[in-house]
């Protein structure tokens, strides 16, 4: 496992996660010169949430009785 600091909050509270080293690895060949790991992280989050709204909206158009 592999020590990684992340901001939460203002600049001056942080934490400490633990994560394996090919997560890791992961997070790195997909972060931008430059990034913070919580910048990384964040753009995931901000992914994931995107992904799932559009799957609530596809699901509740496939609800949708056709009128008529």
């Amino acid at each position: 496992m592999t020590d990684m600091k992340m901001a939460v909050g203002s600049e001056s509270e942080r934490t400490t996660v633990m994560i394996h080293r090919p997560t890791k690895d992961d997070l790195d060949s997909i972060k931008r010169p430059g990034q913070s790991y919580d910048g990384v992280i964040q753009d995931l989050l901000e992914f994931w949430k995107q992904k799932k709204r559009e799957r609530w909206m596809r699901r509740k158009e496939e609800q949708k009785v056709p009128v008529g």
